[in-house]
């Protein structure tokens, strides 16, 4: 019974999110791209390239950059990629208390 309900649900999300995520939430998506259960982007800003992949629970928080993952890329299980960076050159200034407008381009 186990093994029915883990193929069936490995079904549902091959044949139902899998291309949902595909075309809503990465910016361009190439052939054969294989994406695991609970992936999480944040922004449409990810492209992935031909015959990738990236594991289960996989996060990939993207800021103000574009994130490019090029052809025959394997991720693990469980890796998280976070894009940009906190300015932390402003003397007397909590990082907390830096907006996103007096973040600089070379913060992305």
């Amino acid at each position: 019974m186990y093994f029915l309900v883990r193929k069936i649900k490995h079904a549902i999300h091959k044949f139902l999110f899998l291309p949902i995520i595909k075309r809503t939430a990465l910016k361009k998506c190439g052939k054969k791209v294989y994406i695991g259960e609970n992936f999480r982007v944040n922004r449409k800003r990810l492209s992935i390239g031909d015959y990738s992949s990236i594991g289960s629970d996989a996060f990939i928080l993207c800021t103000n950059a574009d994130v490019s993952i090029g052809k025959h890329v394997v991720i693990a299980n469980g890796l998280t990629i976070i894009t940009g960076k906190h300015r932390f050159n402003i003397v007397g200034r909590f990082i907390s208390d830096i907006g996103e407008k007096e973040k600089e381009p070379t913060d992305d």
